[in-house]
């Protein structure tokens, strides 16, 4: 049975270099992925990333709940916060709101390409 995998590289550098070495050794980019993977699962150890989950640290559900009720008790001495966010800056600072200046182009300015 097949599986089929997508892999998106962000390294555009890394493909190309792949690709000369599975055209030089007249191999396939498939055959070098797979070759690495059966590797990997051979030695067992983790990829050196920050998004590989650590071993053997336990979630504090304890403390989190603590948070969580000092957040709510926070949320209800604060109150329902704005109904209006159109000004966002005299929300968060009590900045004074003015009123929108209109300004106009003197002469018309390209849209896109091709447009004059």
């Amino acid at each position: 049975m097949s599986a089929r995998l997508t892999v998106v590289l962000d390294d555009e550098d890394l493909y190309r270099r792949a690709k000369i070495r599975a055209a030089e050794q007249g191999i396939t980019l498939k055959s070098i992925i797979e070759s690495a993977l059966e590797g990997f699962l051979s030695e067992g150890e983790l990829p050196a990333s920050g998004d590989a989950p650590s071993a053997g640290i336990e979630w504090d559900w304890d403390a989190y709940d603590r948070w969580q009720a000092m957040v709510e008790e926070i949320d209800d001495e604060l109150g329902p916060g704005p109904v209006d966010l159109s000004s966002v800056k005299e929300q968060l600072y009590g900045a004074e709101s003015r009123p929108r200046l209109l300004m106009l182009a003197e002469e018309r300015a390209p849209y896109g390409p091709g447009e004059k």
